[in-house]
């Protein structure tokens, strides 16, 4: 099981963007591409965006083909994108993003597979007038099984 990188963890967060009260922001997650490491199509991947606004779902739709065995697996997936409603009247400032995974991920060199959290945080900024935005967040490979 050694040698097989699966636990997600934070790879950037950007600067807080901002977005006006009573809008909303679009939060990405992206898991960057890791050779030899894939994800079940079969299984759902999953994730929760935590706001001060409340906890909203999403789930990523689709990814590259992993060519040797397409039917099965995906060699990297789309950004996931969950549209976050700011009430109208929140206070300017900046608030804390989170953002929870689980992945269904697969080292194809040593044919194992195992489910795996992620998490990663970021923030966006509400203000006056501030366009609306979105905050892009990476979750790469960070340890072994």
């Amino acid at each position: 099981m050694r040698g097989l990188g699966c636990l997600l963890a934070l790879l950037a967060v950007p600067p807080a963007l901002a977005v006006a009260a009573g809008g909303s922001v679009t939060v990405r997650v992206q898991v960057p591409p890791v050779a030899g490491l894939t994800f079940s199509r079969a299984a759902p991947a999953d994730l929760t965006v935590t706001t001060p606004w409340g906890v909203h779902a999403g789930r990523w739709r689709g990814g590259a083909l992993y060519a040797p065995d397409p039917q099965h697996y995906w060699s990297r997936l789309n950004a996931a994108a969950v549209s976050v409603p700011v009430p109208p009247g929140t206070p300017a400032g900046t608030y804390p993003v989170r953002v929870n995974a689980t992945l269904y991920v697969c080292d194809q060199r040593a044919h194992l597979c195992s489910v795996r959290p992620a998490q990663a945080s970021g923030s966006v900024r509400v203000g006056p007038g501030a366009p609306g935005s979105t905050v892009t967040l990476g979750v790469p490979s960070a340890r072994t099984f």
